[in-house]
């Protein structure tokens, strides 16, 4: 099956899954988080658990040209994935866990390895098996935006989470085709790449 309808079917059986739990009687809680930006985002509180928002690769990025430096720009190179998880697990492992699950498995028709995902105050460092990212079939040019997602997945809907680091096999630099990123330099520092 193509991964581009695969995805499609994906994002709507979610959705759907998504729609039938609105019909309840009880009334639903949010919890807010707001970003280093200031805007808040819900996460919508459903019986035991929550949604989260997680971010992939708009399919037809590519194919348009767009101005990295619009406040629409994100919104335009990704897509967004909704995920239910029980609210005592929202943390940084979760996040991480359920975008290599619906996101890099949708994608790719595999998932990579993640050694440790540690949360320190307000910067979360994901080292991941190099072996299994390098064995994963991604477009070049299409794995920056690839992390980036994850990294922005896990900023907002974690709000105080403002640095993601990204490391392999056990704390050296990641590594993957023509992407390098330094250990102790965050890939991500609130809303888009570090400088």
């Amino acid at each position: 099956m193509n991964k581009k309808i695969f995805c499609v079917l994906l994002c709507i059986l979610l959705c759907i899954t998504a729609l039938t739990g609105c019909g309840n009687d009880k009334t639903d809680d949010t919890v807010s988080t707001v970003g280093q930006n200031d805007t808040t985002q819900e996460i919508v509180q459903i019986e035991d658990g929550i949604y989260i928002m997680l971010y992939m690769l708009n399919e037809n990025s590519w194919d348009t040209e767009i101005d990295a430096n619009t406040e629409d720009a994100d919104a335009e190179l990704s897509t967004t994935v909704v995920a239910e998880i029980s609210e005592k697990d929202l943390n940084a492992e979760t996040i991480v866990a359920k975008y290599n699950e619906i996101v890099v498995q949708s994608l790719y028709g595999e998932m990579f390895d993640v050694n440790k995902v540690t949360k320190i105050d307000d910067k979360v460092i994901i080292d991941f098996d190099a072996d299994s990212v390098k064995a994963i079939d991604i477009v070049e040019g299409e794995e920056g935006q690839l992390f980036y997602n994850l990294a922005r997945s896990i900023e907002e809907n974690l709000g105080d989470v403002h640095s993601v680091y990204l490391t392999m096999d056990g704390g050296n630099d990641f590594r993957l085709g023509h992407l390098w990123f330094v250990a102790e330099e965050p890939f991500y520092s609130g809303r888009g790449f570090a400088e």
